[in-house]
C-alpha cells in the first residue's frame, strides 16, 4: 500500500455521497459517515508512515464542526476584512477559532435578531444574548453546555472584532463596543492535580515496555517537559542539544503563541529522542 492509494481512497471517501445508489442503503447520516471514515484512513496513514512505507506525515483531520455560512453579507464583510488583518500577525490556527466564533455569533443573530442585517443597527441587549444562549444550549454530540473556556474563546474574539473595526473607523459599526471583557465568565480557580507517586511508577513501567520508539520517546517528552502532543509531533529531527553543564535541552516548535521555548530535559527522554534522531538519519 502507497501514497497514491490512501489518496484514492480519501478522494472516494469524499465522492462517497454521488453515488446514485445510496438512498438504497442509507438515508441520513452521511456526513458523519464520511468524517468517521477520513479519520480511520487518516490513522491507517498514520500506521504506515511509521513503518516506513509512506513518506509523508498524514494531516489529521480537524474534529471541529463547522457552523454554517453566514446568511447576512452586509455583516460577513466587515467581518472577513477583520479576519484577512488578523491573518498577518496570528498563527493559523488562533484565526481559525475566530472564524468559527464570529461565524456562530452571526448565525446566532440571524436566529435571535433577523431584523438587523447590520453592525450599526445592532444593540448591547442583542449581543448579550448570544453570551446568554452559550450557556444554556446545550451541544448536540454530549447533551451538555459548552464549556467555559470556549464560551470565552468566543466572545474574546466578538470583543476584539468590535474593539478594532470601531477604532480603525469603519463604517456600519456600532457607535462603541457592545461587549467587554466583563462579560466573559469567570475562571475557575483550580489546584493542580498529580499522579500519585504508584500509579505513576505503574504507567512509566508501561511505557518503558513500549516496542515502538516513536512512542516511548513521545510519552517520555511529554513526562519529563510537559509539552503539548501537537507540539511533539512537530519536534524537528535536531531539537535536542545542551546546555554548557551538559544537561539536556529541548528546543519546542512555535505554537499558536509564535514563540519558541527551550526547557530542559530528563536524560531519560534525551536518550529516547537521540535514538529516533539516529533511525531518521539511517532512513537518509
Amino acid at each position: 500500500m502507497r501514497s497514491d492509494h490512501i489518496a484514492e481512497l480519501l478522494t472516494a471517501i469524499e465522492r462517497f455521497d454521488e453515488r446514485h445508489d445510496i438512498s438504497v442503503f442509507r438515508t441520513a447520516g452521511i456526513a458523519s459517515l464520511k468524517r468517521y471514515w477520513r479519520i480511520d484512513t487518516r490513522q491507517l496513514q498514520l500506521l504506515l508512515y511509521h513503518r516506513g512505507r509512506v513518506s509523508e506525515f498524514p494531516a489529521l483531520p480537524s474534529k471541529r464542526r463547522e457552523p454554517p455560512l453566514s446568511n447576512r453579507p452586509v455583516m460577513q464583510a466587515p467581518i472577513d476584512r477583520w479576519l484577512s488583518v488578523r491573518r498577518l500577525t496570528l498563527s493559523p490556527n488562533a484565526v481559525d477559532h475566530q472564524v468559527v466564533s464570529l461565524r456562530h455569533f452571526v448565525t446566532h443573530l440571524a436566529k435571535s435578531a433577523p431584523e438587523v442585517h447590520s453592525f450599526a443597527d445592532l444593540t448591547r441587549d442583542q449581543a448579550l444574548g448570544f453570551v446568554a444562549t452559550m450557556a444554556e444550549d446545550a451541544r448536540s454530540l454530549t447533551g451538555k453546555s459548552l464549556s467555559i473556556y470556549a464560551r470565552r474563546a468566543r466572545i474574546a474574539a466578538v470583543v476584539t472584532f468590535f474593539r478594532d473595526a470601531i477604532a480603525w473607523g469603519w463604517s456600519d459599526m456600532p457607535r462603541r463596543p457592545l461587549l467587554d471583557h466583563r462579560d466573559m465568565p469567570r475562571m475557575p480557580r483550580r489546584i493542580p492535580r498529580y499522579i500519585p507517586a504508584d500509579d505513576l511508577a505503574r504507567l512509566m513501567t508501561a511505557v518503558a515496555s513500549l516496542p515502538c520508539p516513536y512512542q516511548h520517546g513521545a510519552l517520555l517528552v511529554a513526562r519529563w517537559s510537559g509539552t503539548r502532543r501537537g507540539e511533539i509531533c512537530r519536534l524537528a529531527v535536531d531539537c535536542l542539544d545542551v546546555y554548557p553543564d551538559g544537561t539536556a535541552r529541548l528546543r519546542i516548535p512555535a505554537g499558536k503563541t509564535l514563540k519558541e521555548r527551550v526547557v530542559p530535559l530528563h536524560e531519560e527522554a534525551a536518550e529516547a529522542l537521540r535514538t529516533i534522531s539516529a533511525l531518521r538519519s539511517g532512513w537518509t
